[in-house]
């Protein structure tokens, strides 16, 4: 008599015996790698740093294309997140090479203007490389803790290479170097390893300089603009706190004109509520 235990019984060994000779396992298709964005290491003054690339065109593109400006941008003191990611990818797409800075990393070690301005100086040189003879303007821009930082690279004495503009969102009044870069609590003004925004400003006047401020933020600030006498512009976008409504589409394409301002472009939209110094 035949029982179901004999039956599994005789079983077990043909379907080991079947598992031995079947063919091996068959490695799952990798994504193919998106060139389009990507994290490459750039070495800077305390070693190699993850860079956050945002290309344009795509690598697979053989044709040679000058994108509009490269644009070293900063990201917020809590870590390069989704927001940046959308920010850059969408300005990319608009014609723009991103190269992205974490400073929630890039400040866990101590520096000083001197290292600050050099770093990027030498991300600055890695993004126009490709271009050789045909470098596009660059733009120092940042979100929050990467905006107050961006004033200080591009007011410092020794600005990036081919710089022409600044465009920060939601920047603080003061900021800081090392530790102080992404903890905006504490008498700064008591610490020799932090700084105004308005300490920069005599050496911003040959810059065109954007600042985006929301509505409803209780972060940023732009009291330092009074100090500039250079040309700049203040961008506001309605009803909306320090993300920008989770980086908003109506943020977006205000976000290309005032990078076209910055550009210089005659055709750039200049609506009623921007407040402008020229």
């Amino acid at each position: 008599m035949i029982t179901v235990k004999n039956k599994i019984v005789f079983l077990l060994p043909v379907l080991m015996a079947a598992s031995f000779h079947s063919s091996p396992a068959q490695v799952p298709p990798q994504p193919p790698v998106d060139f389009r964005h990507q994290n490459v290491s750039v070495e800077f003054q305390r070693g190699s740093f993850n860079i956050r690339r945002f290309h344009y065109p795509s690598q697979q593109d053989n044709s040679f294309k000058v994108p509009k400006a490269l644009i070293l941008f900063g990201g917020g003191g809590g870590g390069w997140n989704e927001w940046e990611e959308k920010v850059c990818d969408n300005l990319r797409k608009d014609g723009y090479e991103i190269l992205g800075v974490d400073f929630n990393i890039y400040s866990q070690s101590d520096y000083d203007i001197n290292i600050l301005q050099q770093d990027f100086q030498t991300l600055a040189q890695y993004g126009l490389k490709p271009y050789g003879e045909h470098p596009p303007p660059v733009i120092v821009g940042g979100w929050s803790t990467g905006a107050e930082q961006a004033v200080a690279v591009g007011g410092g004495p020794h600005p990036p290479t081919g710089l022409v503009g600044l465009l920060l969102i939601s920047p603080g009044s003061w900021g800081g170097y090392g530790w102080y870069a992404s903890h905006d609590y504490g008498p700064h003004l008591m610490s020799k390893g932090t700084f105004d925004l308005t300490d920069f400003a005599p050496n911003l006047t040959h810059l065109r300089i954007v600042q985006w401020h929301a509505d409803l933020d209780l972060l940023d600030s732009r009291s330092w603009l009074s100090s500039l006498k250079g040309p700049h512009r203040e961008y506001d976008l309605g009803y909306a706190i320090h993300d920008y409504d989770g980086a908003s589409d109506a943020f977006l394409a205000r976000l290309y004109d005032s990078l076209s301002w910055i550009l210089n472009k005659p055709d750039a939209p200049a609506p009623s509520q921007n407040r402008t110094t020229s």
